[in-house]
């Protein structure tokens, strides 16, 4: 549930982070088309932003590692309910893939599919077609962070306000990505509790029961 609730908090903070780009971008146009601003305007605008962004980032970084966490443990239960040992990824690898270069680019699509797979607890699960929620939840996640990557490397002359403008409509557009990927998160979490909820109560109920003691003849 912590996570979930994360998740759903970083959903709000990120649309609040939009919003106050957007305020201070319709700020930033106004000086560049040669308005008077109070003398506040614009400091408020920056204030804003950076409060936001920084509640946000916090958050994030809370996310990550509610995520870690709850990556590891989920991995354990499907090893727990699976009777098929066909794992590629141990608990800790599930983790450790996430920090590793270049291969984190790929690997965590793949150790978040496994997952998804083996919490159905079928022994035929690594047979199950990939759920498409998963790719396109990679795809958003790759995409989120490359745009905050991209946003400042295409905007140099950010002491302009067409500079400015730029990289603000850029960091919008990755925010906004996030803000899908997020969404996406949580389906993929929700899913995979319930998958494992399912699995777990089908197994309590086919476990065979202990024999019944015979009472001794008289």
């Amino acid at each position: 549930m912590g996570l979930l609730v994360l998740l759903g908090t970083q959903i709000v903070l990120l649309a609040a982070v939009v919003g106050a780009l957007a305020n201070r971008i319709q700020v930033v146009e106004k000086i560049r088309l040669g308005e008077v601003l109070g003398p506040s305007e614009a400091e408020s605008a920056d204030n804003l932003l950076a409060t936001i962004a920084s509640i946000e980032g916090w958050f994030w970084i809370a996310t990550l590692v509610v995520w870690i966490l709850w990556q590891f443990r989920a991995q354990r239960a499907a090893r727990e309910l699976s009777s098929v040992s066909r794992f590629r990824f141990t608990p800790g690898w599930a983790i450790g893939w996430w920090f590793v270069p270049i291969a984190s680019f790929w690997m965590p699509f793949e150790t978040v599919r496994e997952l998804w797979k083996a919490s159905e607890g079928r022994p035929d699960w690594p047979d199950i077609p990939t759920w498409s929620i998963i790719g396109w939840w990679w795809g958003a996640f790759l995409a989120w962070i490359a745009a905050l990557n991209i946003a400042p490397a295409v905007t140099e002359e950010v002491v302009t306000p067409d500079g400015v403008i730029r990289r603000d409509e850029w960091f919008m557009v990755g925010l906004v990505i996030g803000v899908v990927a997020s969404v996406l998160a949580m389906m993929i979490v929700g899913a995979i509790r319930s998958r494992q909820d399912d699995a777990a109560e089908l197994r309590s109920l086919i476990r065979p029961s202990a024999p019944a003691r015979v009472p001794p003849p008289p």
